[in-house]
């Protein structure tokens, strides 16, 4: 006897020998029936990209029809029917293929074969379009995800210094208009390297721009703080830390604290380490009256992703905005990094209030220091 015979024979033994197991294998198959329900309404509610998702539902599935013509479950002309149908859909879904899905590993392809050109390079994804893991699975290179498409500057300034080249994923799901992106991005000096349908409706695509990165000026000397205690030397008790910390500055969890080792000028610096994203923010101060640029200094954050932003608050204390103005990750190196950010004051009026915000991923440990701005 063949062993997927012997193995039928058995599971028929151990759910219909007795009442016991016939209601036990009953009350299965509603959980597993409830399963595939839900499993459809939340595809059809929230949506579901990954085709991976949609193995489980025929093995689901496939053991419920079995359950419910071999016991009459739902009736045999029913239970007839609704395998037929199931399997007439699958059928259909077999031959109905998207030979145009693999469209992200092509333009991940492309990014590879592209990029061997240059020392340095990563990917930005514009308006989290959710291909952002995949790109960087296929592709092996950072991947940074922007809110949208119109901060190229971000881009830029971010990676100034750090990368050669940044490839920019678009999905035209998002923009609908094509041209308009096409036009925005060669505009910027992005150029074309990629593009290519992502169903047989040729409703979505997927393009990849090449966006050079200019080299960063030499260091900039600090001129003035707003925020003080740029340098984190002048240290207070925090109970709630477990230790020194910079007086002024706050942080939500213990993965940010002072350090000896590594330091990057002075007798303290910050540093950060943990799979999570450490959240530091300094005073809240009054913005320049001037436009000036922002530094702070990075080392030895391999792999670690820096975002920086600045929120603004009214004379109440009440948050108005929050601005992006850097957001990278940072290449597989330990050499010391100058971030120059430019403030523009026109942005914010004289009552208003400011606080910068880090947020920090750095699972090899990420350490800052000298923050002040230059005039």
């Amino acid at each position: 006897m063949k062993a997927s015979s012997v193995i039928a024979n058995s599971l028929r033994t151990y759910f219909y020998c007795d009442k016991f197991h016939r209601k036990r294998a009953t009350i299965l198959m509603l959980v597993v029936l409830a399963t595939v329900l839900f499993m459809g309404l939340w595809r059809f509610a929230l949506g579901a990209h990954s085709t991976r998702y949609w193995v489980a539902v025929p093995i689901l599935t496939l053991p419920l029809l079995t359950h419910a013509i071999d016991n009459r479950f739902f009736g045999g002309v029913f239970s007839r029917f609704l395998a037929a149908v199931v399997f007439i859909a699958f059928c259909l879904k077999d031959i109905r293929f998207n030979y145009l899905q693999r469209a992200i590993r092509d333009a991940s392809q492309a990014i590879v074969a592209d990029s061997k050109q240059y020392r340095r390079a990563f990917c930005a994804e514009l308006n989290n379009s959710g291909i952002n893991t995949r790109v960087g699975y296929y592709s092996k290179l950072p991947v940074v995800s922007y809110p949208d498409g119109t901060r190229l500057g971000i881009v830029r300034q971010s990676a100034a210094g750090l990368y050669d080249v940044c490839y920019i994923v678009v999905s035209e799901k998002i923009y609908q208009d094509g041209r308009t992106v096409s036009r925005f991005l060669e505009a910027a000096g992005a150029e074309k390297i990629f593009h290519q349908h992502r169903n047989m409706h040729k409703k979505k695509s997927i393009m990849v721009y090449k966006l050079p990165i200019p080299q960063q000026q030499k260091p900039l000397p600090i001129t003035g703080e707003i925020w003080e205690n740029g340098g984190f030397e002048r240290v207070s008790w925090r109970k709630s830390l477990g230790g020194e910390f910079p007086d002024g500055y706050s942080c939500e969890n213990t993965a940010v604290r002072l350090t000896k080792a590594n330091v990057i000028s002075g007798k303290y610096s910050l540093f950060s380490k943990g799979m999570g994203q450490s959240f530091l923010y300094s005073p809240l101060v009054s913005p320049p009256k001037n436009n000036c640029t922002i530094v702070f200094s990075v080392l030895k954050a391999r792999f670690a992703q820096i975002k920086y932003e600045i929120w603004k608050f009214d004379r109440h204390g009440h948050i108005m905005s929050r601005k992006l103005l850097s957001n990278i990750i940072m290449p597989n190196d330990d050499s010391l990094h100058q971030f120059q950010i430019p403030f523009h004051s026109s942005d914010f009026q004289d009552a208003d209030k400011i606080r910068c915000y880090w947020l920090i991923s750095a699972p090899s440990g990420a350490v800052i220091d000298d923050f002040g701005i230059y005039k």
